[in-house]
């Protein structure tokens, strides 16, 4: 239980530990609490069931507003979305005109953008009908090779003060999240997790880092069953989870070939293809190029965490929904580095668990 103003320590959880071997004789202590330790530079938290367990419910309480944070000033509601400096219909009209007609000057593109974004973002959040056709028929620009940039400046009124949100933690975890799927991965040394860490050169830049961990994200969080309405239930493995959330090719010819097979699959089985991040590369820790492909749009990009970034706004902006096989690796995105908390939105326990592990 969470005693309010006062946060629980390790020693209570060791404490604890000792009177549950005591009255237990067959239980060990270290199942329960394992204390904090270093390991070469860094800080290793304290482990087991104990503070995992309380970790967890605190994490939940915040979530749910039972508890207060200290970032609770930061958290979003989708509730919380107001819409402001809505152009009249005559002024949208006549920008949208204009911004259908001219790629440049790009600073004036920018401006009309900048002053049509926020009837752009009402529009697409009120109206649950449009697709990504006909948002690209209304607003072509989107499919400009630097179409990015005006994704973002729609994601700066949809979530103010969010955008940078990524770029800003992510080096802070990235290392810490590499030691988890590292010492998971240990366990099954058949995991793709375990081949790709256990065969990386003794140096890789900060960039392959990067990779490296975008990756295999998806590890920690495996997709659950899914439920659809008239097409039954199945669940995920983890390279379907990878391959829709960042996706890895060698070349580009592979690249296309993937393309053309996803695109083949989802046809048969009627469901739309959402935005993905590929990486093509001779090898995934030295890749340099780096994309998010939408509907036949592809932006370039110059990191992973650009292209991370970018895919995760593409997705808010145009009002579209994870990909059901990532869907738990975006939900962690968007809570842990984001801290955008919606509405009716269902936490799986392994984002949870994940959050309150880091």
């Amino acid at each position: 239980m969470v005693v309010y103003g006062n946060d629980l320590k390790n020693s209570h959880f060791n404490n604890v530990a000792k009177l549950i071997a005591e009255v237990f004789p067959t239980k060990c202590s270290d199942a329960y609490y394992i204390e904090p330790y270093t390991e070469g530079v860094k800080q290793k938290v304290s482990k087991g069931k104990l503070p995992y367990r309380y970790r967890n419910l605190k994490t939940s309480m915040k979530e749910r507003g039972v508890m207060t944070s200290k970032s609770s000033s930061n958290q979003v509601s989708s509730n919380d979305i107001t819409i402001k400096n809505l152009l009249s219909e005559q002024q949208l009209l006549e920008s949208q005109v204009w911004l259908k007609s001219y790629t440049e000057p790009w600073t004036e593109v920018l401006e009309r953008w900048t002053k049509t974004a926020p009837n752009r973002i009402a529009q697409f959040t009120k109206r649950k009908d449009l697709s990504i056709i006909n948002i690209l028929t209304e607003w072509p620009l989107f499919k400009h090779p630097v179409g990015y940039s005006l994704i973002s400046i729609d994601f700066t009124v949809l979530f103010p003060e969010k955008g940078l949100n990524l770029l800003n933690s992510w080096p802070s975890c990235r290392d810490k999240l590499i030691d988890i799927i590292r010492e998971r991965s240990n366990k099954d040394k058949h995991s793709i997790a375990h081949q790709i860490l256990n065969t990386l050169p003794s140096v890789i830049s900060e960039d392959g880092k990067d990779i490296i961990a975008m990756y295999l994200l998806p590890i920690l969080l495996p997709p659950a069953i899914i439920r659809e309405k008239d097409k039954g239930s199945w669940k995920p493995t983890i390279a379907e989870a990878q391959e829709t959330f960042v996706l890895y090719v060698k070349d580009s010819v592979s690249k296309q070939i993937f393309l053309e097979q996803r695109k083949k699959k989802y046809e048969k089985l009627m469901r739309p293809i959402q935005p993905c991040v590929i990486i093509v590369g001779e090898t995934l820790q030295t890749a340099k190029d780096f994309y998010v492909r939408f509907e036949n749009v592809e932006y370039k990009l110059s990191s992973v965490l650009g292209a991370v970034d970018t895919c995760f706004k593409v997705i808010h902006v145009m009002n579209l929904v994870y990909p059901p096989e990532a869907y738990n690796t975006w939900m962690f995105i968007q809570r842990y580095f984001y801290k955008i908390y919606l509405q009716k939105e269902k936490v799986p326990t392994c984002v949870t668990s994940l959050i309150s592990e880091l």
